[in-house]
C-alpha cells in the first residue's frame, strides 16, 4: 500500500490535493489525473486534482502549504523558470518545493505551415539567414516552454525569427493551422493529429535521438545543432521541508505507478516517455534546467511583469 507509520499517524491522514498550474485538459493536467488515480489506489486515501492559474500563484500555494505531504503539485518546468521571468515572486523554486520524482517527458518538435517552401531544417535556417525578421513563430505566451524553445532555436541557429505570443497553446495552434503564423515549437503530444492529417509539417525533433512516434523525422543534432534540445517534462513536487519519510512514500508510489501497464500505455499513447527518478536525481535535473533556461532568458532579455 505504500503507507508508512509516522509516529502515531500514517500518511496520508486525509485527502491529498494535487495542484496543477494550468487549466484542465492540457498535458500536465492529464499527467496529474493519472497520478491522482494511481495514488488513490496505492494509499487508500483520495488524491484529487485542483487546477490553479496563473502558474506562479499555483506554485506559491504548494510552497506555502504545511510540509506534511497533503498538498502536492504536478508541473512542467514552468515553476522553475518563473523565478527567472518575474522580478517579484513569493516563492523560491529551489528551496520552497521538494522534488519527488520526474514522471515523463515528451520532445519538442519544430513544425511549419505547409505553405512554407522549405524541405528541411537546414533549408529553413538558410531562408532565415537570407531574410532576417521575415519569419515568425507562435507560442502559448511569453515565457512559455514553446516560447523558450523558439528563443533557443534563434540563439543556436543564429537567426532572428519573430515571436508571436498567444494566450494559450490552443489559439496559437489554430493560427498556425490557418497559416497566420509560420512556425511553432510544440510537443509531439499536442501536434501529432495535425502532423498525421498533413495540416502541419514537422521538420525536426529537438532531441539527441529520434522519436519512436516520429521515426522518420531527423533530429536537430543531425542538422548540426547538437545543443538545440528541449522537451516538455512533467514532475511531482511537494512542499519544501516535507519529511523524508513522506517523500520516499510518494517516490515509491510514483515508481509503482510507472511500472503499471495501464499507466505506461497511456503515456505511450500521448508520446510521453516514462522516466521515474529519485528526489535527488530530480533535484539535480531541476538545477541543470534552471541554469540552461536562465542563459536563454538572459540572452533573449525576457522579463515579465
Amino acid at each position: 500500500m505504500g503507507i508508512k507509520m509516522l509516529g502515531a499517524q500514517t500518511y496520508p491522514t486525509q485527502s491529498v490535493r494535487i495542484i496543477v498550474p494550468t487549466v484542465p485538459a492540457g498535458g500536465v493536467d492529464i499527467m496529474a489525473r493519472l497520478v491522482a488515480s494511481a495514488f488513490t489506489d496505492s494509499f487508500g486515501q483520495k488524491f484529487f486534482v485542483e487546477n490553479r492559474t496563473p502558474s506562479m500563484l499555483a506554485a506559491e500555494v504548494v510552497a506555502k502549504a504545511p510540509p506534511n505531504g497533503h498538498t502536492l503539485m504536478v508541473s512542467t518546468a514552468t515553476y522553475l523558470v518563473n523565478r527567472l521571468l518575474y522580478k517579484n515572486l513569493n516563492y523560491d523554486p529551489i528551496t520552497d518545493l521538494s522534488p519527488i520524482s520526474l514522471i515523463g517527458s515528451t520532445p519538442i518538435i519544430l513544425v511549419i505551415h505547409p505553405s512554407l517552401p522549405v524541405p528541411s531544417l537546414r533549408e529553413l535556417i538558410r531562408l532565415a539567414h537570407r531574410k532576417p525578421g521575415s519569419l515568425n513563430f507562435a507560442s502559448g505566451g511569453n515565457g512559455s516552454p514553446l516560447h523558450l524553445a523558439g528563443e533557443l532555436f534563434n540563439q543556436e541557429a543564429k537567426v532572428n525569427i519573430i515571436h508571436v505570443p498567444y494566450r494559450g497553446t490552443a489559439p496559437a495552434t489554430l493560427d498556425l493551422l490557418a497559416g497566420q503564423t509560420q512556425l511553432m515549437f510544440p510537443s509531439v503530444l499536442s501536434m501529432y493529429p495535425y502532423i498525421q492529417s498533413g495540416k502541419t509539417r514537422v521538420l525536426s525533433i529537438l532531441a539527441p535521438q529520434r522519436s519512436a512516434v516520429l521515426a522518420d523525422v531527423p533530429t536537430t543534432a543531425e542538422a548540426g545543432l547538437p545543443h538545440l534540445t528541449a522537451s516538455i517534462w512533467y514532475g511531482l513536487l511537494a512542499t519544501g521541508g516535507t519529511p523524508a519519510a513522506i517523500q520516499m512514500d510518494l517516490y515509491r508510489a510514483m515508481t509503482k505507478a510507472l511500472s503499471e501497464p495501464r499507466f505506461q500505455a497511456r503515456l505511450a499513447r500521448d508520446a510521453v516517455q516514462a522516466i521515474g527518478s529519485t528526489p535527488e536525481a530530480y533535484t539535480q535535473f531541476a538545477l541543470e534546467e534552471y541554469e540552461k533556461w536562465g542563459k536563454v532568458i538572459r540572452k533573449a532579455r525576457i522579463q515579465l511583469d
